[in-house]
């Protein structure tokens, strides 16, 4: 038996052109409030999969259970070419946050009449993408004062970052449960993978 859990989802937020715009038809966000321009793409990913069958004794050669858990979503936050941010009395925030786990559990089922072999494994795989692109010509501006602030953040909370200690990120077990098997024995494999992105690309001219 097995059981795969998969986001592949996205999140974006974006002021100006998605592509390099012109001088022409500029993009311009003015803000007069002490507020400034906030610019956010948040998203929470929480992928699990563990099966729980029970007790079964339908395979003749073995029982086993495979979990899978992907977490493959993405975040961006992007402001466009040519565009014009001004804010004359606050901040300019921009903002591409992910905060997620994939975790993936194995376990083994009870295995009667005769059935050889239990497996139980579990693969987790955490692989989200964050981004934070600013384009080229692209003009920002804060009040007196004020800040421009450009973060991409990927499982931090503010304080300190989030690891599976706290939940986050990539989590996988094996655990077995009544095993009854008669012959060659009992296996588990547990694998898990975190290969996360992270991107802030600012243009420099």
């Amino acid at each position: 038996f097995s059981a795969e859990a998969t986001d592949s989802g996205s999140v974006a937020a974006r002021i100006g052109p998605s592509g390099a715009g012109n001088s022409g038809d500029r993009a311009k966000v003015t803000a007069t409030g002490p507020g400034g321009i906030d610019v956010d793409a948040i998203l929470e990913s929480s992928v699990t999969s563990s099966p729980d069958l029970g007790s079964y004794s339908l395979l003749a050669s073995g029982g086993n259970t495979d979990a899978k858990a992907v977490n493959d979503a993405s975040v961006t936050a992007e402001i466009g070419g040519w565009s014009v941010l001004e804010a004359t009395s606050g901040d300019v925030d921009v903002l591409s946050k992910f905060t997620g786990f994939a975790t993936a559990e194995a376990a083994s089922t009870s295995v009667a009449l005769g059935v050889a072999v239990d497996f139980a494994d579990a693969d987790a795989i955490f692989s989200p993408n964050v981004d934070l692109t600013v384009g080229s010509k692209t003009e920002i501006t804060a009040g007196s004062g004020s800040e421009i602030n450009l973060k991409a953040v990927q499982n931090h909370d503010g304080t300190k970052f989030l690891t599976t200690s706290d939940g986050k990120g990539a989590i996988g077990n094996a655990k077995k449960l009544s095993i009854a098997a008669l012959g060659s024995g009992s296996d588990t494999t547990v694998e898990v993978s975190s290969v996360a992105d992270l991107t802030v690309l600012v243009a420099t001219d």
